[in-house]
C-alpha cells in the first residue's frame, strides 16, 4: 500500500463527501478511490467513512484523521516549495482568475507554455464573466480595446509603452 497516496485519496474524498467526485477531481477511477479508502480503513483499523447509497460521511474517526491528514499534506507542500526553492525552482499554487472570453481563447496556451517552464507550479483557474474580485495573484480580462487603451510590453523586464 502507498500510504502517502492513500492519505491524498482520503483527503480529496472527505474534501468532497462524495467517491465519483474525488475520483474525477483527482483523475482516477472510482474504484480505486474506494479501493484506496478501504485499504486505508483496514491498515489503520478504523472506519473514517460512512457510506450508504444514497449519502458519504466520516466517522469521528476520519473527522479527526482529515484534520491530521490535512496538517501532514501542508507540510509536505511547505517542503517541497522550501526544497524547490533551495534549487531555485518556483514552486506551489498560482491563483488566476480570467474573463471567460480570455479562458477559452488565449488563456490554455499562455499556461501550457509557462508550465513547459515552471512544472512544479499549480495553477487555481477562477473563469468570471465581470469584473473579478482582488483575491488573485493575476487577473486577466480580455474585451475590446477602448480608444484610451494603453498597451504595455514586457520585455526582460522593461516597460514599453505603444499607443496612448
Amino acid at each position: 500500500m502507498n500510504q502517502l497516496a492513500s492519505v491524498r485519496i482520503f483527503t480529496k474524498v472527505a474534501d468532497c463527501l462524495n467517491f465519483a467526485e474525488a475520483a474525477k477531481q483527482l483523475g482516477i477511477s472510482n474504484s480505486v478511490v474506494t479501493r484506496s479508502v478501504a485499504v486505508l480503513e483496514q491498515h489503520l483499523s478504523v472506519r473514517l467513512v460512512n457510506r450508504t447509497t444514497r449519502r458519504v460521511s466520516l466517522t469521528p474517526a476520519g473527522q479527526l484523521y482529515r484534520e491530521h491528514c490535512g496538517e501532514l499534506l501542508r507540510r509536505l507542500a511547505a517542503m517541497d516549495e522550501c526544497m524547490a526553492a533551495a534549487a531555485g525552482q518556483p514552486a506551489g499554487s498560482l491563483r488566476i482568475a480570467a474573463s471567460s472570453l480570455y479562458a477559452s481563447t488565449d488563456l490554455p496556451e499562455v499556461l501550457a507554455a509557462y508550465r513547459v517552464q515552471e512544472q512544479r507550479t499549480q495553477f487555481d483557474l477562477t473563469v468570471f464573466d465581470n469584473t473579478p474580485m482582488s483575491r488573485w495573484q493575476i487577473s486577466m480580462y480580455a474585451s475590446a480595446p477602448s480608444a484610451t487603451c494603453v498597451i504595455r510590453r514586457w520585455f526582460a523586464g522593461r516597460s514599453h509603452r505603444r499607443g496612448t
